[in-house]
């Protein structure tokens, strides 16, 4: 039998909400990776497909927005893969940039799981 799994990546600086998001999203049809910084994160995109990346836009204190360098590496590579942006620094410009650049959505957090899993349910992820 085929393995037809797909493949998330999760990326933010944030343990607690990795371990959310992946124990929220693991299941039978999902292998869920997860990479704690930038680094790790383009790491794990030069050397594996991604069906599905949802990765923070902020990686340090300051107003850089790191996610969108990854968001830059992931359509380079696999225009196919969609990308979901979340940040807790949210702005309408961000949100318009974000899109603008190539990402699938933008969230803003805190947000409802739910929210996302009806996202993912309208991209074939369920």
């Amino acid at each position: 039998m085929t393995n037809f799994r797909k493949n998330i990546l999760i990326v933010d600086n944030n343990k607690v909400l990795l371990d959310v998001l992946r124990l929220a999203l693991a299941n039978v049809e999902f292998q869920v990776i997860t990479a704690g910084s930038l680094a790790e994160a383009k790491s794990a995109v030069a050397n594996q497909s991604f069906d599905l990346v949802v990765t923070e836009l902020h990686f340090n204190r300051g107003d850089k927005t790191d996610g969108f360098d990854l968001l830059a590496a992931v359509t380079r590579k696999s225009p196919h893969t969609r990308v979901i942006v979340m940040t807790a620094r949210g702005t309408p410009e961000l949100e318009r940039e974000a899109y603008e650049r190539g990402a699938y959505l933008f969230l803003n957090k805190p947000f409802n799981l739910h929210l996302l899993e009806i996202q993912l349910e309208k991209l074939g992820f369920n």
